[in-house]
């Protein structure tokens, strides 16, 4: 897969990824299936915020290991928040596709990048750009368990093609 094909992959990514935030209800965003898990809130703020900062480093160089880290999610009740969870979703696959686009093939077929301590880690650039994805993934299916649990009929159609059982086809464009 090029670069180009890994950008429409991102974008199709976007665009499912929404479809679960959309869904999420909003008295729940601060559930979690278990004492010292994840509540929603933070799950959402993570997936979305998973995507941009990550590929930012790599296309970049410009990595926060060792940093404050991201700022915590907001506290905005239910709607509110599932709103500005959107918003920040939506910016950090505009953060992402602008670095992957401005990156040159050549980068991203044979070039490698360096994550400083703790990481110390020096891998493909195309390595490192899919691991960030599969990170994302891990999270969504994350979510989708925690819609299964709430009783929520996801199944994986929604995940793969943004199906939602009893609901129509949603249009989420790609291939």
């Amino acid at each position: 897969m090029n670069r180009r094909d890994y950008l429409d992959y991102l974008s199709r990514l976007e665009r499912l990824t929404r479809v679960l935030f959309e869904i999420v209800p909003p008295d729940r965003v601060d559930w979690a299936p278990a004492e010292g898990m994840m509540p929603i809130r933070l799950l959402l703020w993570h997936i979305a915020q998973s995507i941009g900062g990550g590929i930012h480093a790599v296309c970049t160089g410009q990595w926060q290991v060792g940093s404050k880290g991201p700022p915590p999610p907001p506290e905005h009740e239910g709607r509110a928040f599932l709103q500005e969870a959107l918003a920040e979703l939506d910016r950090q696959f505009a953060l992402a596709s602008a670095d992957v686009a401005a990156l040159a093939d050549a980068v991203y077929e044979n070039g490698t990048a360096t994550a400083p301590p703790p990481l110390s880690t020096t891998q493909p650039v195309r390595r490192w750009l899919w691991s960030i994805v599969e990170h994302h993934l891990n999270h969504r299916m994350q979510l989708f368990v925690y819609l299964r649990i709430l009783g929520i009929p996801v199944d994986t159609a929604l995940l793969y093609r943004g199906e939602w059982r009893g609901g129509e086809m949603l249009d989420i464009g790609g291939k």
